[in-house]
């Protein structure tokens, strides 16, 4: 029986003594070993304090991509407890690039904890990513803004996001803008860009792009659109389009993008006028009068009818939309 006791003690000795790493840095980034022996190295290399080629170390087992929750998990606690303001500015600047779900939560659940009051701008950035299979509701970025901004609604929040006075915050504003896109109506969007203070180029293109042309780009490409058709070398082309968007009624103004507007600009003011099934009618009118080339049954069964006859009408639709 003692001999089995023994035994059984000796076979737990390899997982109750770490072993001792020469160089524990350079242990803990080898992807090639086991998660707790790379966090076994990360506590000896605490020995070493800010030595800069462990801080290194540390930053990327936190934003590269590849690295288990759970070493990753010790980086981000070790850098705290190294230069928490250090860290919060990082996390500020790079918080999209922590991909991990349980990484994130983390990092989120100790600015809750330590009552990070200037992380709201880092969490909108984060909460601005689509997240799949998490409604926008549900996700943890949302109970972190509500948690450090309490009694105040979260769309106002993000709103204050986006005209703050920071600088060098162009990046958060842009993340606050696609953000409230997705949280407010556009008519709530609209009557709040009317009052913001002018204080950056985004409020005074946005503004421009509602109350001129009727459209609110939703993304940072359509953002990025927007700056370029508001060059000074494309001034002709805004006032074009502004006019066209002018002869619109309320109806035909409802869903426009900032993709309509070439077509508006080239197309004469009668078409402006005409009404949706006016031009449906005009394009079938120009699609019958086409030569068409008949297409042999398709892979679906045995269909002997030719699809592109049967599917006329349905073509002016979708050309139309």
């Amino acid at each position: 029986m003692r001999f089995i006791l023994f035994l059984t003690c000796l076979s737990l000795l390899p997982a109750c003594a770490a072993p001792q790493y020469d160089d524990p840095v350079a242990k803990m980034m080898d992807r090639s070993i086991q998660a707790d022996w790379r966090v076994d190295a990360a506590n000896q290399a605490k020995a070493l304090g800010d030595d800069p080629q462990r801080v290194k170390a540390l930053h990327k087992l936190v934003w590269d991509k590849g690295h288990p929750f759970l070493l990753r998990k010790v980086a981000i606690d070790h850098l705290i407890e190294l230069d928490e303001r250090a860290f919060r500015d990082a996390v500020g600047k790079r918080i999209t690039l922590i991909r991990e779900y349980k990484a994130l939560k983390h990092v989120l659940d100790l600015a809750v904890e330590r009552n990070w009051t200037d992380f709201t701008p880092a969490a909108v950035k984060s909460y601005a990513r689509p997240m799949h299979g998490v409604p926008d509701n549900e996700r943890p970025e949302r109970q972190v803004i509500e948690k450090l901004n309490p009694g105040k609604v979260i769309e106002q929040v993000v709103f204050d996001v986006l005209i703050q006075q920071t600088e060098g915050t162009n990046t958060e504003r842009v993340a606050a803008w696609q953000l409230l896109c997705r949280l407010a109506d556009s008519d709530t969007i609209v009557e709040r860009l009317q009052t913001a203070p002018a204080n950056s180029a985004l409020i005074v293109d946005l503004r421009a792009a509602a109350v001129d042309l009727h459209v609110m780009p939703v993304n940072r490409e359509g953002i990025a659109w927007l700056y370029f058709l508001r060059e000074p070398a494309r001034q002709a082309f805004w006032q074009q389009a502004k006019a066209a968007v002018a002869l619109l009624n309320a109806e035909q103004k409802k869903g426009l993008e900032l993709r309509h507007l070439p077509v508006l600009v080239d197309a004469d003011a009668v078409r402006v006028r005409q009404s949706r099934a006016q031009l449906l009618a005009s394009l079938q009118l120009v699609l019958q009068g086409a030569e068409h080339h008949l297409n042999s049954p398709n892979y679906m069964g045995g269909n002997k009818d030719h699809p592109q006859r049967s599917q006329l009408g349905q073509t002016a639709q979708h050309v139309a939309d």
